[in-house]
């Protein structure tokens, strides 16, 4: 068995187990874009690396494998090497979000020699006319062009990611053109969601139905998901953690759903004994009713986090799922 295949096959079984097997950090909220649509409230915090490497030691006590660091734009962090080196010593696979502005060849060098898992970054269009608008930075999109080229010349597997919004709809093709060309991982998003303090002024910036059943065409590979009413309501219930930058643990980025604080308990105790965790891995599709009786269902992702962040409530029906699934249906009966 490839390595790939073991570590699906150790993801999967962790799941299965409810055991912790990937862990994402917020090192740092600040950031030197100033992204039109950013979830995050309020750019003025981080992490110390003291604190950073006793979450380190003691995710890995968990025996969590796999670990993202993101921000905010974790190189503005004076220590951030030093971490990613002590997170590869001790053995995880490292993946990092970053904007990519602030790094030079020797940083990625140094990363490839470090044999990081990957790097995972945004482009919003291949015009800098376009990702400057959303970036609110003139000239953004250079350096970040620059050190994708330097990212692929030293071995380094890239994400570009593109959240599409009114101001961007036009360049998904190409940067997915761009991705297939250079062997670079394409993802995508659609659903600009709310602040994580609840100020919904950023999903204004949501596409049209009409632009949304074009990209649901061209781009979704979901036709039908078996909603399964014995089914976990999420698989980061099962193995996964997510720390904010105030040593906040939930299941997810998504799925802001607190279970405790690593200032005032072990991970470990939290893992085990969070009564919130609890109440998450008891649930099942089959008792969130709306979704149940809907009959678009099968062609919804349902995240709970999606919908406790639009309306507080975990229950309740995300505008932003079921407008893809809507959409998908849409394309399914044409």
């Amino acid at each position: 068995m490839d390595s790939e295949n073991q570590i699906s096959s150790l993801n999967s079984l962790t799941y299965e187990k409810g055991l912790p097997y990937s862990a994402s950090i917020e090192l740092i909220t600040k950031c030197n874009f100033k992204c039109i649509h950013c979830y995050i409230a309020e750019h003025n915090k981080e992490m110390k690396a003291t604190d950073v490497i006793k979450i380190l030691d003691e995710l890995k006590a968990l025996g969590v494998l796999d670990l993202t660091l993101t921000g905010g734009e974790i190189f503005l962090l004076k220590d951030i090497m030093n971490i990613i080196e002590y997170a590869r010593k001790i053995g995880f696979r490292v993946t990092l979000f970053t904007n990519l502005s602030l790094m030079n060849e020797e940083i990625i060098k140094k990363l490839s020699e470090l044999y990081i898992t990957e790097i995972s970054t945004t482009v919003f269009s291949l015009d800098s006319g376009i990702n400057d608008k959303i970036t609110c930075i003139k000239d953004s999109l250079n350096n970040i062009m620059k050190n994708i080229l330097l990212i692929k010349q030293y071995n380094i597997q890239l994400e570009i990611k593109v959240p599409i919004m009114d101001y961007n709809y036009n360049s998904y093709i190409e940067i997915k053109d761009f991705c297939i060309e250079n062997g670079f991982r394409f993802n995508y998003s659609t659903a600009i969601t709310s602040k994580i303090n609840g100020d919904t002024k950023t999903r204004k910036y949501n596409i049209s139905s009409t632009d949304l059943n074009k990209i649901i065409k061209e781009l979704d590979n979901v036709t039908s998901n078996k909603f399964k009413s014995d089914d976990y309501i999420c698989g980061a219930v099962r193995n996964n953690i997510h720390i904010d930058c105030f040593g906040n643990v939930y299941p997810c980025l998504s799925l802001l759903y607190k279970y405790g604080n690593i200032f005032n308990d072990t991970l470990d105790s939290i893992w085990n004994n969070s009564k919130q965790k609890k109440y998450l891995n008891s649930l099942r599709k089959k008792d969130f009713l709306l979704c149940t009786n809907c009959n678009i269902n099968d062609k919804c992702v349902k995240c709970p986090g999606m919908a406790l962040s639009e309306d507080g409530d975990l229950f309740g029906c995300s505008s932003l799922d079921q407008c893809l699934a809507i959409a998908r249906q849409n394309i399914l009966e044409l």
